[in-house]
């Protein structure tokens, strides 16, 4: 999160996302929380058809508008209203449970959404 003074502030995902299961996390942040461009997908059904490409949409504006509404309600209930920026990052982490540490984090993904 990036506030209006320009610095940057950690948010809880657990308490962002709510009762949003965290198995699903991953997909919404691959999908950019529904804001991401239009992509099409493929898919291929051994002895019903070769493949078949189905045409994900692109949020129209007034979508995009409830989604960054939303996350702007998201981010008031965690008593950050001076968001200027959401930065959404994402990371493959190696963790040695035996000694409880993180040995290596590596992003693979991120992306910005302007809330104001």
């Amino acid at each position: 999160m990036i506030t209006n003074g320009g610095t940057e502030q950690e948010v809880n995902i657990e308490s962002f996302l709510g009762k949003i299961p965290v198995t699903y996390w991953p997909s919404i942040a691959a999908n950019k929380f529904g804001l991401g461009p239009q992509k099409t997908m493929q898919f291929s059904f051994p002895r019903l058809w070769p493949l078949v490409s189905i045409r994900a949409p692109g949020p129209s504006d007034s979508r995009r508008h409830e989604i960054i509404q939303w996350l702007c309600e998201s981010l008031d209930k965690l008593g950050i209203a001076d968001g200027q920026s959401l930065s959404i990052r994402w990371s493959n982490i190696k963790f040695d449970r035996d000694r409880a540490i993180e040995l290596k984090r590596d992003p693979i993904g991120r992306f910005d959404v302007e809330l104001r």
